[in-house]
């Protein structure tokens, strides 16, 4: 469904009371990207797995030293044949204890300036090269992580490709 029909969909079950079923940040953010972003074949792989909850999803933006600002991506994506590898750190990440997807951005262009080098790329959150671990909070819970990939390797079927 487009927007605009989900926005529709999403008001009519509030006006009927009754509640949304929801699979977190996959259908929020990832399914809508590549909705709007990716190729056919994209779409057929991840929009399935996504809907089934078959795929869980956090999000990897945040760094240490640089939090929210993007343009401060450390982290990097280096195309070795059909693979990028990916080599960094995230953190602040909600829901890393539960997922087994991740999306996030590296820096794929060192040289383009700070927005424009990155890429926003999925990758399998529990193959080699993932580690996580929960950061306390004050109040004693742990629901935020910090993540260590470290030469995590995605196909590149997994990359949108411009025309």
């Amino acid at each position: 469904m487009d927007a605009v029909r989900g926005a529709v969909l999403n008001e009519e079950f509030y006006r009927a009371g009754v509640p949304r079923v929801t699979r977190g940040m996959g259908e929020w953010l990832v399914g809508p990207s590549v909705m709007v972003h990716g190729t056919p074949e994209q779409r057929a792989y991840f929009l399935p797995r996504i809907i089934s909850g078959e795929d869980t999803y956090c999000q990897g933006f945040s760094e240490p030293g640089h939090g929210s600002d993007l343009a401060g991506v450390q982290t990097r994506g280096v195309v070795e044949g059909d693979e990028l590898v990916i080599t960094g750190q995230k953190v602040w990440t909600s829901g890393a204890g539960r997922a087994n997807r991740m999306f996030l951005l590296c820096r794929t262009d060192p040289d383009a300036p700070k927005h424009a080098g990155l890429s926003y790329v999925l990758i399998d959150f529990t193959g080699p090269g993932v580690q996580y671990q929960p950061i306390k909070q004050m109040s004693g819970a742990a629901e935020f992580y910090e993540d260590f990939l470290d030469g995590v390797r995605t196909p590149l079927f997994f990359r949108h490709r411009r025309s």
